[in-house]
C-alpha cells in the first residue's frame, strides 16, 4: 500500500509541476507556440515583432503572460492594415496581460 501512495504522490507532482511551469519566450514563433500548446504561464524576454497576424487566445484557454518590461508590436506601416489588433481574446478564454506593453495601430 505504502509503495501505492508513493507513486500516486509522484505522478500528482508531476502533474502539477506542469500546470505551473512557466515558459519563457522571446521571439514571435516561440510566443504563438506557447500560446497554441497551452503554455499557461508565458514570460517574455525580449521586445517581440509579431508577423502579419493577430495573436489569438482560442476559447477554453487561460493564459497568463508576463511581458517583463518588453513589448508586443506588429509594427503596422498603414493605418487599420489587418485590422490593427496585436491580441484577439475569444469568447471563454482569459488572458492574463502584465508587466509591459502592445501597439495597436504603430506607424513607422
Amino acid at each position: 500500500m505504502n509503495k501505492n501512495f508513493s507513486l500516486m504522490f509522484t505522478l500528482l507532482c508531476a502533474v502539477a509541476q506542469g500546470a505551473w511551469a512557466q515558459t519563457t519566450v522571446s521571439t514571435d514563433s516561440e510566443l504563438r507556440s506557447a500560446i497554441a500548446n497551452d503554455g499557461a504561464n508565458i514570460t517574455v524576454t525580449a521586445d517581440i515583432n509579431l508577423s502579419n497576424s493577430t495573436l489569438s487566445i482560442e476559447s477554453g484557454k487561460s493564459i497568463t503572460i508576463d511581458l517583463g518590461g518588453h513589448t508586443l508590436d506588429r509594427k503596422l506601416t498603414q493605418r487599420g492594415e489587418g485590422g490593427g489588433q496585436v491580441i484577439t481574446v475569444r469568447n471563454g478564454a482569459t488572458l492574463n496581460l502584465s508587466n509591459g506593453s502592445w501597439y495597436r495601430n504603430r506607424l513607422q
